[in-house]
């Protein structure tokens, strides 16, 4: 958030954290809030967040300077930006690993990675010097179409419908949190393991994915 003054508030929520808007003049609750910022309508509250930080004008700010291209921007071709990413990317680099860098291109977290590759068909586990140009650019354009799914569902990741159309649940998914189920697309069980230096857990199909 930047203000009139120069200052920049950084907020990020990791899996904790969440933003909630109440009008002004209702009560908000006061259990994990780190910040609320009022206006004459509304009240920002931020709940839980483990980040949260004012920046002094001009203030480098590494995190968010050193992101690469929005893929939920209108001026973003998110094909096209994910394939230069990973074409000039360290070709040893695991694709989970690359798709979850947001110094390449910025939006895709861990249930998207593991979707987006499972989408396009493509090995987590394959080095990036093994993409070919059209296999970088459908990660970037399956990614971008996930992100811009999600915004619209206003806080919960929904990649797969079950036929039926039953309420949500967090197993509305084509690989993420299924491991040992069978693959949605071939049956072939799911299988999870830590990925990178932050070992967050990748899901996938060894069969769907080569």
């Amino acid at each position: 958030l930047r203000f009139e003054s120069g200052r920049v508030l950084h907020s990020h929520l990791m899996m904790s954290g969440r933003w909630r808007l109440t009008p002004t003049g209702r009560p908000i609750s006061m259990g994990g809030l780190w910040l609320a910022i009022t206006t004459d309508d509304w009240i920002a509250a931020q709940y839980n967040g483990p980040v949260i930080r004012l920046h002094e004008p001009h203030e480098r700010i590494a995190m968010l300077n050193d992101l690469g291209p929005d893929l939920l921007s209108a001026a973003v071709d998110p094909a096209a930006a994910t394939e230069r990413a990973l074409m000039r990317c360290d070709p040893l680099v695991q694709v989970g690993d690359a798709l979850m860098d947001q110094r390449l291109v910025s939006g895709i977290g861990n249930v998207y990675k593991s979707e987006t590759c499972f989408l396009a068909g493509i090995d987590p586990w394959r080095q990036v010097g093994t993409l070919a140009r059209d296999e970088a650019r459908a990660l970037g354009e399956i990614g971008s179409r996930l992100l811009a799914e999600g915004v619209k569902q206003a806080g919960r990741i929904q990649t797969y419908r079950a036929p039926g159309g039953r309420p949500f649940s967090r197993e509305d998914r084509w690989v993420y949190g299924r491991r040992d189920k069978p693959c949605r697309n071939c049956g072939t069980p799911v299988r999870s393991k830590g990925q990178g230096d932050s070992n967050r857990t990748t899901y996938w199909c060894p069969t769907c994915q080569r």
